[in-house]
């Protein structure tokens, strides 16, 4: 029995770090936005490089479990300022339309990677190599993960961004109240926080149905979650290339009325 592993779980923790980016906008100067990317980065390699080692070396089920609970909690906060920095480096280093044509490639080449990586996942776990049995099989994942995290890590150093004069922050309460009253004075910007917040509440539903695969299907969640991850990001991989098209022909306003109108 795969003991450690409790797809659903280890997600429900990462998205507790989703807290991070509101800390770090407020204390964060622009000058040190580039250092954020990269020091989220090499710490999300060096957690990943940990669970790892952990998966592979003889610890107990307890020592593993633990190991990527606490993984799935602090990755969470590196990969959230990843996420948010990653965009405040490309407004930096890129002019409008060099920006949409970016996101474009990204959003289109980005998941169909992960499509490749779903399956190969897929087939790693499935004892597609034969010198990777359990745990090692999620070991490798693991170091793999954590040696693409050293490259980005790596890359953003050679970011080049426009420097933005300082400026002065309210502190983390003060900017909280008046962001609250902002939003209660716009309707759009109420009725947007509204589908953002329902929308990201069903994205994250999903991982903790991956609990209940066994029970529906009768088989391990392991053996089909890299091919339901395949299915999802050619979805998003198409949708990626529709709307950086727009994106880059029509403004960036353009994707987000034609999905809202579709």
């Amino acid at each position: 029995m795969h003991a450690f592993h409790a797809p659903g779980t280890c997600p429900s923790f990462r998205h507790l770090g989703n807290i991070a980016p509101l800390v770090f906008a407020r204390y964060v100067p622009f000058r040190l936005e580039q250092s954020v990317l990269v020091w989220s980065s090499a710490v999300s390699a060096l957690l990943l490089s940990i669970v790892g080692t952990v998966l592979v070396l003889p610890f107990s089920s307890g020592v593993r479990i633990l190991a990527v609970i606490l993984e799935s909690l602090l990755y969470g906060l590196t990969a959230s300022a990843q996420t948010v920095y990653l965009y405040q480096c490309l407004n930096r280093g890129t002019a409008p339309r060099s920006r949409a044509g970016i996101l474009k490639l990204t959003f289109t080449l980005g998941p169909m990677a992960a499509v490749v990586g779903s399956l190969g996942s897929q087939w790693i776990l499935n004892h597609g190599v034969k010198r990777f049995a359990y745990p090692f099989d999620f070991g490798f994942l693991y170091f793999f993960g954590a040696a693409c995290m050293a490259v980005l890590a790596l890359a953003a150093t050679r970011f080049q961004l426009v420097p933005i004069e300082e400026e002065r922050r309210p502190g983390l309460f003060a900017y909280l109240c008046a962001s609250i009253r902002e939003f209660r004075a716009s309707r759009p910007l109420s009725n947007l926080w509204l589908s953002y917040s329902l929308w990201y509440a069903s994205l994250a539903v999903v991982s903790n149905l991956s609990l209940y695969v066994q029970q529906a299907i009768g088989r391990e969640p392991r053996f089909i979650v890299g091919a339901a991850l395949a299915l999802r990001f050619s979805g998003k991989a198409l949708a990626g290339f529709i709307a950086g098209s727009l994106a880059q022909n029509r403004g960036f306003r353009a994707p987000l009325i034609s999905f809202a109108h579709s």
